[in-house]
């Protein structure tokens, strides 16, 4: 088995307020049903993020709170729901970790975690601890 020592965390680029009916995401694939607030993760497919954790079908935490992912994934970013957070730019995103095991996220996506690793691309960066 996989053990969790590793996790990967970015900070939120941006915080916006979604209104009513608005949009987000390719193809406009997600559709506000009340006004919510909403920020951006500036990592993307280009990043090894997969497609297919968009659409609701992933979670980040922040602030210890689980996040859905909002609208497809893009290139160099995504967005979550942060409705009801007291979330400010900058804070910390974390994708997987101890908390929100990478197994788990493979498991939803009906791959295996060393797909999820593997294809982490070699921009994100990288910091070993003993």
């Amino acid at each position: 088995n996989l053990i969790a020592v590793g996790k990967l965390v970015s900070n939120i680029a941006q915080i916006r307020i979604l209104k009513k009916e608005e949009t987000v995401g390719y193809d406009a694939s997600f559709v506000a049903k009340t006004e919510m607030k909403i920020a951006v993760i500036p990592l993307g497919y280009a990043d090894g993020i997969n497609r297919k954790l968009g659409d609701k079908k992933g979670k980040v935490l922040i602030n210890n709170i689980l996040a859905p992912i909002i609208g497809k994934i893009s290139m160099d970013s995504f967005m979550i729901d942060i409705s009801g957070t007291n979330a400010k730019e900058g804070d910390l995103v974390t994708i997987f970790s101890k908390e929100n095991l990478v197994v788990t996220i493979a498991k939803n996506l009906d791959t295996i975690a060393y797909e999820i690793l593997a294809t982490l691309n070699r921009r994100i960066k990288r910091v070993y601890l003993n």
